[in-house]
């Protein structure tokens, strides 16, 4: 076990992934996921991403929807929405981090200023890691560009109720 800075050490990971990569966050942001996939290598043939995606998460900018187009841009990209989300883990099949940086550029440290956050590197096959992936992953729901579109009018409509002299043109 070892405390990694977030930035670097979700790169590193990323870049020694042989065949698979799993991220979840509740907050991940497109640049950053973007910056991620780059890192991602031609081995790789699965890229699952986990999510919250609530309505009043994009409304407030901490999370974006375009991250359904960068996911299905990767080889074996696959979003997946889970409302309940609020751990934050990064896999690449051999070792696992585990803490509370979002992915975000705050929460990564590439942006100033950053958040103070904390991940720690663990291995895989650390008992209970492997059970809980699974069942993180067998309880959250397929991202689709209908859901996308509900997510998005419902931010929307949370937006207008929150500022309604912009809604109306004042």
């Amino acid at each position: 076990m070892a405390v990694v800075l977030p930035g670097d050490g979700i790169l590193e990971l990323v870049r020694a992934a042989n065949d698979r990569v799993v991220i979840a966050a509740p907050y991940i942001k497109s640049p950053t996921l973007r910056r991620l996939l780059h890192a991602v290598p031609e081995t790789v043939s699965e890229c699952i991403c986990v999510t919250r995606w609530l309505p009043e998460d994009i409304a407030s900018g901490v999370c974006d929807l375009e991250i359904l187009e960068d996911i299905a841009g990767a080889r074996g990209g696959r979003l997946l929405v889970h409302p309940h989300l609020h751990a934050k883990y990064y896999s690449n099949g051999r070792d696992c981090l585990v803490g509370s940086a979002n992915l975000t550029a705050r929460g990564l440290g590439w942006h100033t200023p950053s958040n103070v956050e904390l991940l720690v590197a663990l291995p895989a096959e650390l008992e209970g890691l492997a059970e809980w992936e699974h069942a993180l992953l067998g309880s959250a729901v397929q991202a689709t560009e209908e859901l996308r579109d509900r997510i998005r009018r419902q931010a929307d409509d949370l937006k207008k109720r929150q500022n309604p002299a912009s809604a109306s043109g004042g």
